[in-house]
């Protein structure tokens, strides 16, 4: 099981570089579930990065929908072995 409580250990840039990306930070929260046999192994950051993204377009539906699609998508994430 993935420790979500552990503090993740921040990259720092240097001067003039640019930070880190949120593909960065997913890559990695996906490489460590990964890892610890949680996550699927053929999913990558860019695959959960588009799936969350279509959740904002739900407008009106937003408060009926959001939970249930994105129960969904972590549904799919698991690892099924």
């Amino acid at each position: 099981m993935i420790n979500f409580r552990r503090p993740v250990r921040r990259q720092r840039s240097a001067p003039g570089l640019p930070r880190p990306s949120i593909g960065d930070a997913m890559t990695a929260l996906l490489d460590a579930g990964k890892a610890a046999g949680a996550i699927r192994p053929d999913v990558d950051a860019r695959d959960v990065i588009l799936l969350i993204g279509h959740l904002t377009r739900l407008d009106e539906e937003w408060e009926t929908r959001a939970r249930h699609l994105l129960h969904v998508v972590l549904d799919g994430l698991r690892s099924r072995e």
